[in-house]
Parts: structure tokens; sequence; C-alpha cells
């Protein structure tokens, strides 16, 4: 496969188009890498980015053969070596995603010039390419203009007659309305095509979109405060005292927020500054039915969250208490013996293992607008809780169990994460529920 001299590089027939032969060259690919991984494109976000460098890095090293999907999936995401490409095709999603962002930077924001840097269909390999120059030394295999041929000196050249230049007749076509129909048809073929790719509905687009489309803001809820916390045996029961009678400090001191819930407030709240909606955050002991029937809310966690509790009192998976054994679960409705799903609230914090949460999205009569929620038993699954509500990747795979009209539908999602050295893993669906 031979290679075509081009502004100091090499053409390279294939899928791996210009690649740099020189220091300079190469440092130009990686300052556009740069230029394209801090644009709005791409800088809001953790694995496209590294997904994007490691393939443009590993290519420009001449270690393209080696991105295949199993080994991007262990370098770039963590996977286990053996992990199941079919089960878990967070490549397959990621790289779908990448070259989407690649277009759209190319297509907003790119300025004349710049190294292009593309990701095939198919293919993990990107592709380089340097901009056509317009000037210069020709290419290797171009006809460079003959230079004028001098007369020996003593003769004198015979005078050049100028000959008429031929005249040259138009070419006529005839098109008929067949042609007229086929290139109309051609066209907007192409156009459906570009929409496709550009504003292809994705899982996150079909999760949040119900959220979105109201003009009204987004009202988020937020557990939490001093009055569901067990008090030690030693402290009186009693009637909480009046805000009014209140210091600034003792008012303060009962403002709490459990992490998990503040975690998964600032992973949504993400979500729709990156859609410009506008949001309210309230906590639940603020909180009226009136309130929740002015638009769309968002609610964070569940036993420390009076309206979680009473909103999804009725679905199919629910959140239970039982004070006398130190036991939260979740209530499948459908299998109500079953408590696979649980946590003992007594036992040692370091010997979690396994945490739960449920996931739901529904309209409830009482405030006729919808309601998502992201509570999880404890704190981990809160956590895993919000990082499934703002990840393609795990919007993408409950798509792929959903039906096709699910935008409109309700639903519910139990998700399981493993908990190590007091970490939450990746979220997995464990059961799912469409009506």
């Amino acid at each position: 496969m031979g290679a075509i001299p081009h502004n100091g590089g090499s053409q390279v027939a294939g899928v791996l188009g210009w690649l740099p032969s020189t220091e300079e060259e190469r440092a130009a690919v990686l300052e556009q890498l740069e230029r394209v991984l801090s644009s709005s494109c791409f800088r809001n976000s953790r694995k496209y980015p590294a997904f994007l460098r490691y393939i443009v890095e590993h290519t420009l090293n001449g270690e393209g053969e080696h991105l295949k999907e199993r080994t991007l999936g262990v370098e770039v995401f963590g996977r286990q070596p053996d992990y199941d490409t079919a089960i878990d095709p967070v490549v397959r999603i990621v790289a779908a995603e990448v070259r989407k962002r690649i277009g759209q930077y190319y297509h907003e924001l790119a300025a004349p010039g710049e190294v292009l840097i593309d990701l095939p269909s198919g293919s993990y390999v990107p592709k380089l390419n340097i901009p056509q120059r317009t000037a210069g030394p020709p290419l290797v295999g171009e006809s460079a203009a003959p230079e004028a041929v001098r007369a020996p000196e003593g003769l004198v050249e015979p005078p050049q007659v100028a000959e008429p230049a031929p005249r040259l007749r138009p070419w006529r076509v005839a098109l008929r309305p067949w042609h007229v129909v086929a290139a109309l048809s051609l066209a907007l073929l192409a156009v459906a095509a570009v929409r496709l790719t550009l504003f292809r509905t994705t899982g996150m687009d079909q999760f949040w979109g119900p959220v979105l489309d109201p003009s009204s803001r987004v009202l988020v809820v937020t557990g939490g405060g001093a009055s569901w916390m067990s008090q030690p045996s030693s402290t009186t029961a009693g009637a909480p005292a009046s805000p009014a009678s209140l210091s600034v400090a003792e008012q303060q001191s009962l403002d709490l927020m459990a992490v998990a819930d503040a975690t998964t407030l600032a992973a949504v709240g993400g979500i729709f500054r990156s859609q410009r909606k506008a949001y309210l955050i309230r906590p639940s002991s603020v909180i009226d039915l009136p309130q929740l029937r002015t638009g769309p809310a968002v609610l964070i966690g569940a036993l420390n969250n009076p309206w979680t509790l009473r909103l999804t009192a009725n679905l199919r998976f629910s959140f239970m208490r039982d004070d006398g054994d130190h036991t939260n679960w979740i209530q499948d409705r459908k299998n109500p013996g079953m408590r696979d799903w649980k946590i003992d609230t007594a036992s040692p914090f370091a010997l979690v293992t396994e945490d739960w949460a449920v996931i739901s999205r529904f309209r409830h009569p009482d405030t006729e607008h919808w309601i998502v929620t992201a509570p999880g038993l404890s704190r981990w699954g809160t956590i895993a809780a919000g990082e499934f509500l703002t990840d393609p990747v795990h919007l993408e795979g409950l798509a792929k169990l959903a039906p096709e009209d699910w935008r409109s539908k309700n639903l519910q999602v139990v998700i399981a994460t493993k908990v190590i050295n007091g970490q939450p893993g990746p979220p997995r669906i464990v059961a799912t529920e469409f009506w």
C-alpha cells in the first residue's frame, strides 16, 4: 500500500486516512484533539472524552489494529476481561454517541483549516485528515507544467500566428420528468439520512422528554432533615419546636441533607442545566400538594422523603420499613412474599455488599404532572439511581427493554449496585414495569 506525500504527511489508503509522519504533524493532531474535547460537545462528560482520547492516541502510536470492542471495554470502561459484550454494549453505545458529537463539533464549531478527526461507522479506529491544500509543489504522479524552450542564440524564432479558437457548442441536456423526480427523491433521502443521524431519539430523550417538554419549571424535592432520623433512646420524644422559636443556628442544624441525596441532586441538576430547563430545589418538609401541582417534579430519596413514599405507595414497587427488626426493603406487589431486595439497617456499615433502588416515572392523579423518583434503600442505592438517570449508556440499556412507545408510558425500574469498600458500583437493571 503506497503513501502519497501531502503537506509533509502521508495519504494512506483505507480506513486510517492521513497519518502524521513528523512530530510537528503529530502535535497538530493532539492539539486538535484537545480543541474538540474542550468544546461544549464533550467537556460536560467523562466517558466520551476518555473514549475519544484513547482511540486517537493509540492510533497515533500505530496501535489502531488493537482497538477492538473488548479491549476498549476493559481499558477505557474498567470491565472485566471476560465480560459479555452482548449484554453490556457500553463500547458500541459510547462510540455511536462520540460519532454524533464529533459530527456536531465539525458542523457547528470547527473553523476552516482544522485537522479532521472522524470515527467511521462500524469501526473504533479514528480517521484523520487534513484540509486539501490550495497551493504547493506538485504531488507525486502529477505532471509539472513544462518550461518554455528557448531558441538557441543567433537563431530568429518565426513569428507565432494566433489561430482563432474553435467555437464551442454548448451541450444541451434534455431533462425528462422522471429525471427531476429521481433527483428530488435522492435529495429528500439525503436530508432524511442527515436528520436521522443528527436527531436520533436516544434513551436519554425518551426518558426525560416528558419532564422537559412542559414550559413550567421542574420542582426538585429533596429528602432529609432531622425529623426522619431515629433519635437516641435518651432523647425525650415530643412535638418539634415551632420555627418561630428557633434561632438561626438551631434552624440550620436541622437543615440536613444526606451526601447521597446531594450527589444525585447535582447529577439531575446537570441534566436540566444542559437542556436549559429551569428548576427549583426545595426540601420535602416545606412542600405541599398545591406546589406539586404546578409542574413536573423529581423526588430524591425514599425513606427520608415522605412525598416519595406517599406518591409511590400504590405502584408495583414501593419502599417498606420495619423499625422493629431494622429492615428496609422494596415490596413487589406482584410477588408480595419476596424480600430479596432488603437492607438490615443495624448491620455494620462496612459489611454491606449490595443495595437497591427503584426509579419511577409516572403521571400521578393527585398532581396531574409527571413525577420522577430517584430513591435507594440506602445511600449507595440513591447514588446509583442518580448515575442511572443521567448516564446515556444506562438509559440506552433501559430503552432496549422498553416497548416502542415508552416515552409516554409510566414506568418503574428496580436497579441493584454492588458495594465495594463503601462505594457503589455500576447500576444494573433487575426488574421493570411499564404501563
